[in-house]
């Protein structure tokens, strides 16, 4: 619980920031501190479940939200919005991109 705490002490000192931001902002933070609290549960119930090690759980994880993920990039239309941004093409955009996964 401490994680969560944290993360929604961050979310609050982030608003502070910006109040005078839109709600769909808010409450887009907030869905993602509750989505990713539950996932850091999850983590830990099902490592205590399988007696997995850390990593292998999350690359499970990972690999099962694959399908979910790939579902709403189609859904939404991503790849014809990133194939409109400007700086792909940018060996500055491409290695911070690459380095910030």
């Amino acid at each position: 619980w401490g994680a969560v705490f944290l993360m929604l002490l961050g979310a609050i000192t982030a608003a502070y920031g910006d109040l005078d931001g839109d709600i769909s902002g808010y409450l887009q933070v907030s869905c993602n501190c509750i989505s990713s609290a539950l996932y850091l549960r999850a983590v830990t119930y099902v490592k205590k479940l399988t007696g997995m090690a850390e990593l292998g759980v999350l690359f499970y994880t990972n690999i099962c939200c694959l399908p979910f993920v790939a579902g709403a990039v189609i859904w939404f239309d991503e790849v014809s919005e990133v194939q409109k941004f400007k700086n792909m093409s940018d060996p500055g955009f491409q290695i911070a991109l690459l380095g910030s996964s």
